[in-house]
């Protein structure tokens, strides 16, 4: 499981490295030269494309594949009664939904990239507007996760809060529930790298900071605003 979503990791760096050399080949024959290198330079070290993308749209990627299954093996080793399952089953079917994904991730995505494109991308024409959506993406993805996460805890919890007391099906060997715990470690470590990386690709970011970019890159930088008046 760990080697898969390494694996999964690489994948989407390739990816995004990929799709970085797109945008660079298209820009360089229709804005020349300096532009074409200049959206290079800012994918890949001013907005940190090829780590924030490979984490998130790899975490992403190995949750859709995997999360499928966790309801399947906790309704294997567990026994949950009448009155939890709908409980158990609303919750398990949302964190799996790409519906409720969507409630949750177009919202924050269109907030996020308003503000994100308030701070003033840099470059122009084509290249402003790839840049703009290859990271704004990453707010669906994000979104994705949270979506995820929140409805296993609410899933989780919801057995917890069971009146009857949760029995095993059958006699498990310790490695079936090795396998739940270590998909949450997994996802939750790997989660919490892609929100540094996303963080710190927003503070090294060369966002063009006009008078209003200012004020909404500090939305973007909130946790660290008192810490460092320079912001």
């Amino acid at each position: 499981m760990l080697i898969k979503s390494i694996f999964n990791i690489f994948v989407w760096c390739g990816i995004s490295l990929a799709l970085c050399l797109v945008g660079f080949i298209i820009s360089y024959f229709y804005q020349g030269p300096i532009i074409a290198r200049e959206l290079f330079n800012s994918w890949i070290f001013y907005f940190d494309g090829i780590l924030v993308g490979g984490v998130g749209y790899g975490l992403m990627w190995f949750i859709k594949n995997y999360g499928r299954n966790l309801l399947a093996q906790i309704n294997d080793l567990i026994a949950i009664s009448e009155e939890d399952m709908p409980k158990v089953f609303v919750y398990s079917r949302r964190m799996n939904s790409q519906l409720w994904k969507n409630v949750v991730g177009i919202p924050l995505t269109i907030v996020g990239g308003i503000i994100m494109w308030n701070c003033g991308y840099p470059l122009e024409g084509f290249a402003k507007y790839y840049l703009a959506i290859g990271s704004i993406s990453i707010y669906y993805v994000g979104s994705y996760l949270l979506t995820f996460f929140i409805f296993s805890l609410m899933m989780f919890k919801s057995l917890e809060d069971s009146e009857k007391r949760i029995e095993l099906t059958r006699n498990i060997v310790p490695l079936e529930f090795n396998n739940l715990n270590y998909f949450f470690v997994i996802t939750s470590t790997v989660g919490v790298a892609g929100i540094y990386l996303g963080f710190r690709g927003t503070l090294t970011a060369n966002f063009v900071l006009d008078p209003e970019g200012i004020i909404t890159r500090k939305l973007l930088i909130f946790p660290v605003i008192h810490l460092n008046p320079w912001f």
